[in-house]
């Protein structure tokens, strides 16, 4: 199948909700054995010229279902996440969703990079997403990405980065201090002194 009838078979059955999903997970798993690889792209090109809205479809995914598997689908997103233009705001919301289905299954883990990968696409990311992450109520639900949008904003600004674990290590949230832990113990930086001294004095 080509790009072209990929897209065509994705945007006519937009509309369809689960139907679309079961679509999007029988074009993947057709695609494991074949040399023609063009969801992802289809799916991409589709949502960045407004035709469909990959992340709000994708939010509509149920972690139980008869037409198509949770996590094959949770593997898709994490293929084309990176490569559209959905707001950060959208985009976290559709994530911690999934992850609220996904419950304990590490299967979910995937989803850090793919949205550490979108963040670093765009330098103003990191800072929406993180900011985005501090207004909300239920901060818990939205802590684990904190480490992505802070590593993604390393790689383009580790001076911001790091700035920004130092004023947030000390936050009266459990779970955010423990996200910049986890986040400091993985930045690649030139001096260690910087990141010994923000553990021994907080």
């Amino acid at each position: 199948m080509s790009l072209k009838e990929t897209k065509t078979q994705l945007f006519e059955v937009r509309g369809t909700g689960q139907s679309w999903l079961a679509l999007v997970y029988s074009l993947y798993i057709k695609e494991i054995n074949s040399d023609e690889k063009f969801l992802t792209m289809a799916l991409s090109e589709l949502h960045n010229s407004g035709e469909i809205d990959v992340v709000q479809l994708l939010s509509g995914v149920k972690k139980i279902s008869v037409d198509y598997d949770f996590f094959t689908l949770l593997h898709v997103l994490g293929d084309v996440l990176p490569t559209v233009t959905a707001s950060v705001e959208d985009t976290l919301n559709c994530l911690v969703y999934l992850m609220r289905q996904a419950g304990r299954d590490l299967a979910i883990n995937g989803i850090y990079g793919a949205f550490q990968r979108y963040c670093g696409l765009d330098s103003e990311r990191p800072e929406k997403s993180i900011k985005f992450i501090l207004g909300q109520n239920d901060l818990d639900a939205y802590t684990p990405f904190i480490s992505s949008s802070l590593l993604a904003m390393h790689s383009d600004n580790a001076n911001a980065a790091i700035q920004t674990a130092k004023d947030l290590i000390s936050h009266e949230n459990v779970a955010l201090r423990n996200q910049i832990y986890f986040t400091l113990g993985k930045l690649d930086v030139d001096d260690p002194k910087t990141l010994w001294e923000l553990l021994i004095t907080n």
